[in-house]
């Protein structure tokens, strides 16, 4: 009877090893996603956002180097003052020029890798449900299945779900 037991639990886990596989699949995907480059338009935009912030406080740190004394902590500000020397659209050639060198592949914006995510999140969420609906399947059947990393609110939602 156990003989029988499991061998029909491993011909019934099949669809279940499917549903992680697709699991792991997402889970690689949010990966990739997390490591993505941003676009050369949008990383641009960053740098030039941090410069603008740079060129404030290297504007104010220029009096510095009139006045004897310590200079001050350039590492903060030297894209800041890179940008009042050579003017801030020629930081912003220059950037260009560099990342796109830099740059192997189109990057996500923002927007694309946070609706990227959500989707990916969605999918994954779905599928979790999927993995918890075919585990009670099983149990039903008499196998016993292990739940691995299991989402308390994923497990609540589908036995809520049960027929009494």
């Amino acid at each position: 009877m156990i003989e029988k037991l499991l061998f029909e639990g491993a011909r019934e886990r099949k669809q279940l090893d499917r549903i992680r596989g697709e699991i792991a699949d997402v889970d690689q995907e949010l990966e990739a996603l997390a490591a993505a480059n941003y676009p050369v338009d949008e990383s641009i935009d960053r740098v030039m956002r941090r410069t603008d912030e740079s060129a404030e406080l290297a504007r104010t740190q220029l009096g510095y180097f009139t006045r004897p004394g310590d200079f001050p902590d350039l590492p903060d500000s030297s894209i800041g003052l890179l940008a009042v020397l050579l003017g801030r659209d020629e930081v912003r050639d220059l950037l260009r020029t560099r990342i796109t060198e830099l740059t192997p592949a189109p990057g996500l914006s923002t927007d694309e890798r946070t609706q990227a995510i959500s989707d990916l999140a969605t999918s994954r969420r779905e599928l979790e449900l999927k993995e918890e609906r075919e585990i009670c399947r099983l149990e039903a059947k008499g196998c016993v299945v292990d739940r691995r990393d299991i989402d308390p609110e994923i497990l609540l939602e589908v036995w809520d779900q049960l027929d009494p």
